[in-house]
């Protein structure tokens, strides 16, 4: 009797043990869950930014990327990384597992400015966002009485008239000057 009671225990802890075993390959991913898993190594993935490909290594611990670095591409603000190029499928460095080679995805969006228009008596004048590398829109002339609008200054003292033309990669403040009308 006390023979089966044994052999019943030690199969309870056999079955236990493969159950483990099993669990742990499932969500480790199988051979990474050995002293493997534990160390630091180099890993290639394919990083997607702004639609360029290239391979980089990164180092990898316990299945997560340690040393991903953010792009910093002039113009652009980096939004975070995504497993997939529609950037639905969010991806943390620090928490996401990796397993097997992938590719990741920048999200990358274009810097934005605004700018403001100061109309110095004028009617109201609304601002103007505009895009990295492009010139603001040159908004309707402002209207003030007995006045005629003379231009966009980048100063109050209407030092320096503001070209269009130009482009701009900051927000800006520009102030409406005006020539008395007379009589």
């Amino acid at each position: 009797m006390k023979k089966k009671k044994g052999k019943a225990k030690k199969s309870k802890k056999i079955k236990i043990i493969i159950l483990i075993v099993f669990i742990l390959l499932v969500l480790g991913g199988g051979a990474y869950f050995t002293y493997d898993f534990l160390r630091v190594k180099d890993m290639t993935l394919t990083v997607n930014v702004l639609g360029v490909e290239e391979n980089q290594t990164f180092k990898l611990k316990m299945g997560k990327i340690i040393d991903l670095n953010e792009p910093d591409i002039e113009g652009y603000d980096f939004k975070g990384w995504y497993y997939n190029k529609e950037f639905s499928k969010p991806f943390y460095p620090s928490k996401n597992f990796i397993f097997k080679k992938i590719t990741l995805y920048a999200k990358m969006d274009i810097k934005t400015y605004t700018a403001t228009f100061f109309s110095n008596g004028g009617n109201e004048i609304q601002p103007v966002i505009f895009e990295y590398n492009q010139t603001p829109q040159e908004p309707a002339m402002p209207n003030k009485a007995d006045y005629m609008f003379a231009g966009w200054y980048t100063d109050s003292q209407f030092s320096m008239k503001y070209n269009f033309d130009v482009v701009i990669n900051d927000n800006i403040t520009l102030f409406a000057d005006y020539t008395l009308i007379s009589d």
